[in-house]
């Protein structure tokens, strides 16, 4: 699968290794106090050869259960340790002013490769998965995801949700900037344009991670399993291919649909919606002209805005957050 970051890469890599015989441990923030460098939910695995994927804070803390795991200091029940409790440990671990740590230490074999094949595909399918982890006897189980609260819960719940994508139309320059930007910012990306011209000055090579297609905008969104973890973004400047991809986005949970445009240009691509008998409440969904307003003139400010933009309303909805309930034991 092209574009695996976050925690879902994190998954992908934990259960290759533990398919293919490895032990293995993974980390995961409980929670955080004060500032601290990842948020609860984050996920870091390594292996017994040392190979290491995800992050739990700025690398210090990596460092240090690396180390202790190669010293053989290995419980053999999933532990959780505290981190920067006091100023020793925050100079120590270069924790930011005040951040304190729970991390989550699961220690597996290969014995747990099917749970995490289950948690891999419901991943990949665009589902949301709850882990329950016993600290007691270290046993695993899966359930759908639902509100719970620690007062009614044993041990360690952790839901996980797919990974966020963002599909742009047009394979122009800001589509080529907006691509290489929102990889750092976890997204699984794909772009779409079927006009000739565009599509063959598309660089596959310094954008690997990009899926790139030249299906027809709207068979292109309905590809891609559209869901509320998915952001649309029409930068064609072209009715054929905006407008087509745009009727059938604005039928989608996507949490966010922009096209760039002047306000005019935008004002006229409205009329055109309305015209294809989209309801109003549909074309209310649709952020035009696209991204905040912070006076951009260049394709990087331009990429740059809708990036905000995105984000602004991603963390308003408090979307793709993985939470983390346990009861103190």
């Amino acid at each position: 699968m092209l574009g695996l970051s976050g925690n879902l890469e994190v998954i992908h890599s934990l259960t290759s290794w533990l398919t293919q015989g490895r032990h293995a441990w993974l980390a995961t923030v409980l929670k955080t106090y004060g500032s601290s460098p990842r948020p609860p939910g984050s996920l870091m695995a390594l292996n017994q050869d040392g190979l290491l994927t995800g992050s739990i804070s700025g690398g210090c803390i990596e460092e240090q259960l690396l180390n202790q795991l190669s010293q053989g200091n290995q419980a053999t029940q999933p532990t959780i340790i505290d981190y920067g409790i006091n100023t020793h440990d925050q100079i120590r671990f270069k924790l930011p002013c005040g951040g304190h740590l729970k991390i989550l230490i699961e220690p597996l074999t290969p014995r747990h490769q099917e749970h995490f094949k289950s948690v891999q595909h419901a991943l990949d399918q665009g589902h949301s998965i709850t882990r329950e982890i016993s600290p007691l006897d270290g046993s695993l189980r899966l359930h759908p995801p639902e509100p719970a609260t620690p007062n009614d819960k044993q041990g360690i719940y952790h839901t996980l949700g797919p990974q966020a994508q963002l599909l742009l139309l047009g394979a122009g320059q800001i589509s080529q900037i907006l691509a290489r930007i929102a990889a750092s910012l976890d997204y699984r990306i794909a772009v779409c344009d079927p006009r000739p011209q565009f599509a063959q000055s598309w660089p596959i090579d310094t954008l690997p991670h990009v899926e790139f297609s030249t299906l027809l905008p709207d068979d292109f969104i309905r590809h891609n399993q559209v869901n509320a973890s998915t952001a649309i973004v029409a930068l064609s400047h072209d009715p054929r291919v905006d407008d087509m991809a745009l009727m059938e986005a604005l039928s989608t949970d996507a949490f966010y649909i922009g096209a760039m445009g002047s306000k005019s240009s935008s004002e006229n691509r409205r009329q055109r919606l309305i015209s294809l008998d989209l309801s109003a409440e549909q074309i209310d969904k649709l952020h035009a002209p696209v991204g905040l307003d912070i006076a951009s003139k260049t394709p990087a400010e331009i990429a740059i805005s809708i990036l905000a933009h995105m984000t602004q309303i991603k963390n308003q909805q408090q979307l793709f957050k993985n939470p983390v309930l346990y009861a103190k034991q």
